[in-house]
């Protein structure tokens, strides 16, 4: 008996370490360490070259364990003002149908968006008719659910560093 809660006492705090090791600023859930970059808005474009400049990528949500850490922990970031603007309250991820309408991505793994999605009410939608609305945000307003909107605009970003890579300080 004592064996087993030794090795359950191990297995938490094993656990815990692995979800806590990221370096100051970034933030740690399962095997990734997450950077909330709320008060620095940029194209989807720049975040993810902010991103990589990190070692990490723009988040890729593959989860919704993984949307539920993120979007609680984005409620606690952004005001309670802004988080029922659209604009305001959104925040890039690492999703994307730049090389082809409707076929959504996560760019910098390469992987098509097919098991898990969180797409708000209508979307993804062409915006305007124009097709312009190429990248993913989640947005507070819409519950920090998924939606398309112009690369070019300025946003929020999450990067995202799978298994704590260079961010174990």
């Amino acid at each position: 008996m004592k064996s087993l809660v030794l090795s359950l006492l191990f297995t938490v705090t094993y656990i815990s370490t692995v979800a806590c090791a990221c370096q100051s600023g970034w933030t740690g859930f399962r095997d990734s360490c997450y950077q909330f970059n709320v008060d620095n808005k940029q194209s989807w474009n720049d975040a993810k070259n902010a991103c990589h400049k990190e070692h990490a990528t723009l988040v890729a949500i593959e989860t919704q364990e993984e949307s539920d850490f993120i979007a609680d922990h984005l409620k606690t970031l952004i005001s309670s003002s802004d988080i029922h603007h659209d604009s305001a309250s959104s925040v890039w991820i690492g999703g994307s149908d730049n090389d082809t309408e409707g076929f959504w991505k996560w760019t910098d793994i390469n992987q098509l968006i097919l098991e898990y999605t969180n797409w708000a009410p209508g979307e993804p939608d062409t915006g305007a008719g124009d097709h312009d609305e190429d990248c993913i945000g989640v947005v507070g307003k819409q519950h920090f659910q998924w939606q398309d909107r112009r690369c070019s605009e300025s946003h929020s970003y999450v990067c995202e560093l799978i298994n704590g890579s260079h961010a174990v300080g």
